[in-house]
């Protein structure tokens, strides 16, 4: 994998995260919440700003909850 795609796989990661949070209806802070995360992170994440020690466990939060699984995560937007 290059650089180019581990730069857009980053991407679809912080844009799918937002999108799910608008697309189900959460707010910042629930989303934050269920994330375990705070809600300036998650601000910055939905800037498409990737936080420096964001955890892995974000991944498998994403996917308890809303049942996205992780490659699909990276390797596509939702909703497109």
């Amino acid at each position: 994998m290059n650089d180019m795609q581990k730069s857009n796989d980053m991407e679809n990661f912080l844009y799918n995260i937002a999108w799910l949070r608008q697309n189900k209806g959460v707010s910042k802070k629930d989303m934050a919440k269920i994330l375990k995360i705070s809600v300036s992170t998650l601000n910055k994440i939905e800037e498409g700003i990737c936080p420096p020690k964001l955890s892995a466990n974000v991944i498998w939060r994403i996917y308890l909850k809303f049942g996205i699984r992780p490659d699909e995560q990276f390797s596509k937007r939702l909703g497109k």
